[in-house]
């Protein structure tokens, strides 16, 4: 199953990785942002934790990073309970987020979404369907995830 199939419709195909005066390098261990509206590419630029609890203990521990360029990377960790693999991250570039204007993002296909901040929170809403989606926000480097990455 593609992890990332929910996230596109609402969150991650026009998102992720943000945080207001910060990116994913020199926003580590950063969580000062404002609630509201994303206005900027630059305000997306983050690690964004989109790990699932399956309950009975099995969690898939998966992330997401957005850049400087738009460039939407997914990180799934394979020594979960979920995957029950290796001590490292599968990684691959799942598409991309452009700014249209005001708070309205677009994705690689065309759809658009309005992004905004609340608490701990990225919250994508799909302009089409109304479909919302979250992504906690974290202190992770995509660097340190991509030190990590799978043989």
């Amino acid at each position: 199953m593609n992890k990332l199939a929910g996230v596109t419709s609402t969150l991650l195909l026009p998102i992720i990785l943000m945080m207001t005066g910060c990116n994913e390098e020199s926003g580590a261990g950063q969580l000062n942002f404002d609630d509201g509206d994303v206005t900027s590419i630059s305000e997306l630029v983050r690690v964004y934790d989109y790990s699932v609890d399956y309950g009975s203990g099995i969690i898939d521990e998966f992330y997401v990073g957005i850049d400087a360029n738009g460039v939407i990377t997914a990180y799934d960790y394979q020594g979960d309970s979920s995957d029950q693999g290796l001590n490292c991250y599968e990684i691959y570039v799942y598409g991309s987020v452009s700014h249209v204007s005001g708070s309205t993002f677009s994705d690689a296909f065309g759809r658009e979404y309005t992004y905004a901040f609340e608490d701990d929170y990225l919250v994508s809403t799909d302009l089409v369907n109304g479909d919302v989606d979250k992504l906690k926000v974290t202190s992770l480097v995509a660097s340190d995830l991509e030190a990590a990455e799978c043989d």
